[in-house]
């Protein structure tokens, strides 16, 4: 789906499990942070290359409509 897009970046998200370990109640949502960040450089589509409790990591794109 990415073929003919553009590269825009790698972007990833890590997290200090310490906080989340100690209290439950605590969430942590890489995901939604990695999305944030490749909105705030206009990508239209990311290829998540990890999406994990700790941190995610994905590849951002740029396609033409």
């Amino acid at each position: 789906m990415v073929r003919h897009c553009t590269y825009i970046a790698t972007l990833s998200e890590n997290s200090d499990m310490g906080s989340f370990q100690v209290h439950p109640k605590f969430t942590y949502d890489g995901r939604d942070m990695v999305l944030r960040k490749a909105e705030m450089l206009n990508a239209t589509h990311v290829v998540f290359l990890a999406d994990y409790p700790s941190g995610s990591a994905a590849m951002a794109y740029h396609c033409p409509e």
